[in-house]
């Protein structure tokens, strides 16, 4: 009977051991979900901050084109007043006007 008490103790203290070992791994896996959850809610955080990015992008170039509208009509303007005004230096001297 000692052989068999002595085969149920080793059992027991394997059972225990066991027990102990899967404790640990359920505190590792609440460890791996708080980390996951950090991680999703740093994509989300990533994502919101690319789309803000995104349209501040489309902003700029909206921006940007109607500056470049502008600045043309300008100098288009300044290049025809300066040709009439050659135009019309260039009479007075041969003597046109």
């Amino acid at each position: 009977m000692t052989s068999l008490q002595g085969q149920v103790t080793t059992l027991q203290g394997q059972v225990t051991s066991l027990q102990g070992q899967v404790t640990g791994l359920q505190g590792q896996l609440a460890r791996i979900d708080i980390q996951l959850a950090r991680a999703e809610v740093y994509s989300e955080t990533t994502r919101g901050d690319i789309r803000k990015l995104q349209d501040d992008h489309r902003d700029l170039g909206k921006a940007l084109q109607a500056i470049r509208t502008v600045d043309f009509r300008l100098m288009y303007g300044t290049m025809f007043g300066l040709a009439v005004g050659m135009t019309g230096l260039m009479a007075k001297g041969f003597g046109w006007l």
